[in-house]
C-alpha cells in the first residue's frame, strides 16, 4: 500500500506499542502533539490499517470517561510487518 514516510512511521510506532489513546489523557507517546497524531492515526483508520473503538474507564481523580482507542488492524500490522522483509 502506497503510504508516505510518516503514516508509515507511525504506524510502525503503534505495532510496537499495541494502541494509543489521547483524549488529554495520553499513553505516553505523540507524534508532534495530539491533534497530528489524531490526523495522523486517522488516516490510517481511513485506509483500514488502524482501528478506533471507543472505550470507557477511569482517569486520574476518580473521573469516568469514554476515550477514543487506535489500534492496528491485521492489514496495519502486515504492512508493517512487509517493510521487515
Amino acid at each position: 500500500m502506497r503510504l508516505g514516510n510518516t503514516q508509515r512511521s507511525i504506524l510502525r510506532s503503534l505495532v510496537e506499542h499495541k494502541s494509543w489513546f489521547g483524549e488529554g489523557y495520553g499513553c505516553g507517546w505523540i507524534w508532534g502533539n495530539y491533534s497530528n497524531t489524531k490526523r495522523l492515526l486517522d488516516s490510517l483508520v481511513k485506509r483500514g490499517l488502524v482501528d478506533v473503538t471507543e472505550e470507557k474507564g477511569n482517569m486520574p481523580y476518580n473521573k469516568t470517561t469514554t476515550y477514543r482507542v487506535y489500534r492496528p488492524t491485521e492489514a496495519g500490522k502486515a504492512e508493517v510487518y512487509a517493510d521487515h522483509r
